[in-house]
């Protein structure tokens, strides 16, 4: 599913944003609307961690969850 490829990798790629997660995913044209609902699930899930403000200038990057 696109949310086990999301943690993959996050996992193996920390501090990716939406749009390079969706680039990874889809390829180069992706946008990164097609991963935000999953990215976004996963962090309310707390199995990654999301940083930043989700603005241009700041976007969401993600991050495997710290224990």
């Amino acid at each position: 599913t696109i949310g086990e490829a999301l943690k993959f990798l996050i996992l193996n790629g920390p501090g990716r944003t939406e749009k390079e997660l969706a680039e990874a995913i889809f390829g180069d044209s992706a946008y990164q609307q097609r991963v935000n609902a999953d990215c976004a699930l996963l962090a309310n899930r707390g199995e990654v961690e999301r940083r930043g403000a989700g603005k241009p200038g700041d976007p969401y990057k993600y991050y495997p969850k710290e224990n």
